[in-house]
């Protein structure tokens, strides 16, 4: 996060201090802009199910101990419409389908312990529709400040068969799982710029944070890309850089808690078309 700040920081101080330039064309000429993106991440992510009843939990290093990959290409759908000079609405989305299977003759899962097989599916999606307000636009800078709904759409499913021991007493079932299906809308505050350093080339930071809670579900999440962006022509651009995403998610239950840790960072690549 401090890193982040620090590099918003370095390019606002280099840009705003340059000679005045033109702001690039397609932000007169163009209103709506649609995009498809490929992130190759690195992926680090936990889940954590607690019995409310005896205080019994089962923790999961998805990528330690169920195999899960821990590298994938997760593609992301995104958009702009800019409706007036200063008013705009922005949406982003990406879906995680991931599946490890585990079979071991003893695998030790915080104070679950079994002999057999254990699968974790996760098909979890995560998007978010916001309003974005033009807080500076003047000579080759632009800066949104975005305010919205982040949907959290939680699927996943865990489940261990064989010979099972809950605290070190075995117990009669040979099936343990904890399954969800949850969606959450919660507020997002987020802040974009953009740079323009030459007629081809943009710089740009985008920061988004989210914190809240929906029903049973609260969440806290972090989302920082920084870009660079080099124009095609008047309606076509290519986007590149780096992105980190790091959510803690609580499932407040009835009978369990869930709590679940999602991370990754990596590059990506986009092609943004402006009609």
């Amino acid at each position: 996060m401090a890193g982040s700040i620090a590099v918003i920081t370095l390019v606002l101080w280099f840009c705003l201090s340059k000679p005045a330039a033109a702001v690039e064309e397609e932000f007169t000429s163009n209103r709506l802009f649609l995009g498809l993106g490929a992130t190759l991440v690195r992926l680090d992510s936990n889940f954590k199910f607690t019995d409310k009843e005896d205080g019994s939990s089962v923790f999961i290093d998805a990528e330690g101990t169920l195999n899960l990959p821990d590298s994938e290409t997760v593609p992301t759908f995104y958009g702009y419409y800019r409706f007036a000079d200063k008013h705009g609405i922005g949406w982003q989305y990406f879906k995680l389908k991931r599946e490890g299977t585990l079979v071991d003759d003893q695998v030790n899962l915080g104070d679950l312990t079994f002999t057999g097989r254990a699968t974790l599916t996760d098909r979890s999606t995560f998007s978010f529709l916001s309003y974005n307000y033009t807080l500076f636009e003047k000579n080759q800078a632009v800066i949104f400040g975005s305010l919205g709904l982040y949907a959290l759409d939680l699927n996943y499913e865990f489940r261990a068969e064989g010979e099972l021991s809950i605290q070190g007493v075995p117990v009669a079932a040979s099936t343990f799982t904890d399954e969800e299906s949850v969606f959450a809308p919660l507020p997002l505050l987020g802040i974009d710029a953009l740079f323009t350093l030459t007629p081809k080339w943009a710089f740009g930071t985008k920061v988004s944070l989210v914190a809240g809670s929906y029903q049973d579900v609260s969440a806290g999440i972090l989302d920082t890309r920084i870009r660079a962006r080099y124009r095609l022509g008047r309606h076509a651009a290519l986007l590149f850089g780096i992105s980190y995403f790091d959510a803690d998610v609580t499932i407040d239950g009835d009978d369990t808690k869930t709590e679940i840790a999602y991370g990754f960072d990596g590059g990506f690549i986009g092609l943004d078309l402006g009609f």
